[in-house]
């Protein structure tokens, strides 16, 4: 019997020391989701997609959401575990500036332009290391020399350690 009580404790100890999302719902079952296993998480109107995990979670349903262990998911991902959070840009579309927000889960090299959709560059917003935290530039609309550019889509293209996300800006005039 002690050695079954043993047993059982340190399962659950192992089960706990795994690094895991949870999702606590408003109502039912909470979610428990193997971070390995996660390849993106995606916010769309109505759900939050979690790819690789299978599963699609009605946003309605979500009262918060939880990382256990999430310091050792980070030490094993690297460069790649860096990043927190790229939210979408606010407002969008926007007239005349809008705010770029972004966390890092750990010190990191960064860099935000702006591009336009065929890639040319029109501004660098940022190009240094960071401290871990969460951090929110502006874009007013203009070039590299201060002049407004035009109306239009333009890409807000964020490097943090060699790794690339875009998101799309709608300026209006």
């Amino acid at each position: 019997m002690r050695k079954l009580v043993m047993f059982c404790l340190l399962f659950a100890a192992g089960i706990y020391a795994q690094a895991t999302m949870e999702v606590v719902r408003t109502a039912g079952a909470n979610d428990q989701i193997d971070i390995s296993t996660i390849t993106k998480i995606t916010f769309t109107a109505t759900d939050m997609v979690v790819a690789g995990a299978g599963k699609t979670i009605p946003i309605d349903n979500i009262r918060v959401i939880l990382f256990h262990n999430i310091d050792s998911a980070i030490e094993s991902a690297g460069a790649k575990g860096a990043l927190l959070a790229f939210e979408n840009l606010g407002p969008n579309p926007f007239r005349p500036a809008t705010g770029i927000r972004f966390g890092l889960i750990h010190n990191s090299n960064v860099r935000v332009s702006v591009l336009t959709v065929s890639g040319s560059k029109v501004k660098e917003l940022m190009n240094s290391p960071l401290k871990a935290g969460n951090y929110e530039l502006t874009w007013n609309g203009t070039d590299n020399g201060n002049k407004p550019v035009a109306a239009g889509s333009y890409i807000i293209n964020l490097i943090l350690d060699g790794h690339t996300i875009n998101k799309k800006a709608i300026l209006l005039k």
